[in-house]
């Protein structure tokens, strides 16, 4: 569980709204020591935003400022919230920021993943692969690239028509063979030129 970083600094700058205030609330949250805390507590209000109509209509409109703050207080209470969160919550009510709470919390959730090294990974192959075989290309992808994998998940695509493609949060690796016969044939192509 990330508590802080050093510094207190984000990891990086988006210029969205959604990035910037998610800067702004991670390095308070670090000052605090509280960063994952307030990360698991943006990601419940974000998926009671996508699970209730009701609190999604109250959200998206910024003219009911009464009913979001009733909403925040409700739900800082049921949770036990922080502080941070919940006066956070109130600066985007306040601020009718409100309804960009889903692009922040993404934001914020991919500062914290940046320190704690945690991704998830998509990993296509030509063939079915069994489970000692999945598992060690997830032990290589563990200690190559020095990660916490969150989540897996495995595919078949013939047309690849051998090797992997893998792709690990937003990096991307083909090791597919239709990778290298395009490369030979895209070479060979320009020599005969």
């Amino acid at each position: 569980m990330l508590t802080s970083v050093p510094n207190h600094k984000a990891p990086f700058n988006e210029s969205t709204i959604g990035g910037r205030y998610a800067a702004n609330l991670f390095v308070v949250a670090s000052k605090q020591g509280i960063l994952s805390q307030v990360g698991l507590e943006l990601s419940q209000i974000k998926t009671a935003f996508d699970e209730s109509i009701k609190i999604k209509k109250i959200i998206k409109n910024p003219i009911l400022v009464k009913e979001q703050k009733e909403l925040v207080n409700a739900f800082c209470s049921q949770v036990g919230a922080q502080d941070i969160t919940k006066n956070f919550l109130m600066l985007l009510i306040e601020n009718s920021r409100f309804s960009n709470i889903a692009s922040i919390e993404e934001s914020y959730t991919r500062m914290v993943k940046k320190f704690t090294k945690e991704e998830a990974v998509y990993v296509v192959s030509a063939t079915e692969l069994d489970a000692a075989t999945k598992a060690e290309i997830l032990d290589s992808i563990k200690e190559g690239l020095e990660l916490e994998i969150t989540s897996s998940d495995f595919s078949v695509n013939s047309s690849i028509m051998g090797g992997l493609q893998v792709h690990v949060g937003d990096r991307y690796i083909d090791l597919s063979l239709e990778q290298k016969y395009k490369k030979i044939h895209d070479e060979l192509h320009a020599l005969l030129k």
